[in-house]
């Protein structure tokens, strides 16, 4: 059952905000040994005790399956030992922290307002970051690893850009993307858009360019009459040519696309990836264990100066099958499918078409980086998964007419079609009143 608005405390609702908004704003060059957004996630867990009743109701079957993931990634790493236990400790804390992120998180944003409220605090958080960058109130990236891209807080480029795609399809669902106005003022949101934009393309990041142009195309799939579908597409094309023309001009992201085609170079993922494979291949059932599986990637691709370092996969499915293998990945990808399938449900509802194209933004943007162990996986796992699950709450009868409505034509009524207009008949008015009382 979903809890109404003011059932959820101020309490609870504002560290759910503040956690979300602590997101985009990671400082990896703190003098704290805790992420940001890790802090401010467990100051939130802490406070939903105060409401367990509604933030820790009975999870939903994704939960189950990305828990025996969890389950197994820790039985492998206890069962095979692993080389430095004290990463292994700390990994499974926030890969528990994140399930439990996923629960709560869950569980609020089957409010429709509480779920609005957490893409515009994300977008707000991304545009802060953006704006920060832009005007030069930090710290352009002078890190040799990150000369000549966007970057600031000590974040990763790629991780800047990962979230600034994902601020940017988030406000432009939330402008465009819905099936009734869920903004105020939204022409001011939309300046927001060429900011963050900018910005994105000066990180260098190209698979966050690659995962928001898929994200911008994926709002074709909201559903819609001729008119609107056409709307969409010329939307569509011109967001599009706006960030050709942006990463053409602007060279940062163009260079780097001309090194891969020329060169093969794609920041040392040409020899990262293959190499993962190939550990897979060769134990495709458990994996090589968490932890492990870095420290053995990083002998097979090692580097002058890199010889005894850990290296991350920089891909999430890589990441799973060479830590678990198999057994660990199809857990996973079940409860990802389980999620899919809701957003795409989804599409039906107030937020149309933004739960799926979140998903596949984020989705393509983990075939660039590994989010697996990042709030940003699990916040919009459970955005995607509760979208669903509160279209399904609705009473079928709300669904029907939001649909007659939808397909309506001017001038017939005939099967339930209501006119609209001076035509309107006094059948068709009734259908309005009938509306109007349900909702």
């Amino acid at each position: 059952m979903t809890a109404g608005y003011q059932t959820v405390s101020p309490l609870v609702r504002w560290g759910f905000y503040v956690f979300v908004f602590s997101i985009p704003l990671e400082y990896p060059d703190r003098t704290i040994p805790v992420e940001v957004h890790t802090l401010t996630g467990a100051i939130f867990l802490v406070i939903a005790l105060s409401q367990a009743k509604v933030c820790f109701r009975q999870p939903p079957v994704a939960f189950w399956l990305f828990a025996v993931y969890i389950y197994i990634w820790t039985t492998r790493g206890l069962l095979t030992g692993v080389k430095y236990p004290s990463e292994f400790i700390l990994m499974f804390l926030i890969y528990l922290e994140g399930l439990l992120l996923f629960w709560t998180a869950y569980n609020l944003m089957l409010n429709a307002i509480i779920a609005r409220n957490v893409l515009l605090l994300f977008v707000l958080s991304c545009s802060l970051m953006a704006a920060l960058l832009r005007f030069g109130y930090l710290e352009a990236g002078s890190d040799s690893a990150y000369a000549g891209r966007m970057t600031g807080m000590g974040q990763d480029p790629n991780i800047v850009g990962g979230n600034l795609a994902l601020g940017i399809v988030a406000l432009i669902g939330l402008v465009y993307g819905t099936e009734k106005r869920v903004l105020r003022f939204r022409l001011a949101y939309l300046c927001l858009i060429p900011l963050m934009g900018i910005c994105l393309v000066y990180t260098g990041s190209r698979g966050a360019l690659i995962a928001l142009a898929v994200g911008i195309i994926g709002f074709a799939l909201k559903r819609g009459d001729l008119r609107e579908k056409v709307r969409n597409v010329a939307g569509i094309i011109a967001v599009l040519l706006f960030f050709i023309w942006a990463s053409y001009h602007t060279g940062t992201i163009w260079n780097r696309y001309q090194k891969t085609i020329e060169d093969g170079n794609m920041a040392a993922r040409e020899e990262i990836y293959p190499e993962a494979w190939k550990m897979f291949i060769e134990k495709p059932l458990a994996g090589w264990g968490p932890i492990n599986n870095r420290y053995k990637l990083a002998t097979r691709t090692a580097e002058e100066g890199r010889e005894n370092q850990s290296r991350d996969a920089h891909n999430l499915w890589l990441e799973v099958l060479t830590a678990t293998g198999l057994l660990g990945a199809l857990p996973f990808l079940i409860g990802l499918i389980a999620c899919l399938r809701a957003a795409w449900k989804a599409r039906q509802g107030t937020y149309g078409a933004i739960p799926l194209v979140l998903l596949l933004t984020l989705l393509i943007i983990n075939l660039n980086v590994n989010w697996i162990q990042s709030k940003q996986d699990w916040l919009f796992f459970a955005y995607a998964l509760a979208s669903g699950a509160a279209l399904a709450n609705v009473p079928i009868r709300h669904r029907l007419i939001n649909t007659r409505l939808r397909n309506a034509t001017p001038l017939s009524y005939f099967g339930g079609v209501v006119e609209k207009g001076p035509f309107q008949t006094n059948q068709s008015r009734a259908f309005n009143s009938r509306k109007l009382r349900l909702g």
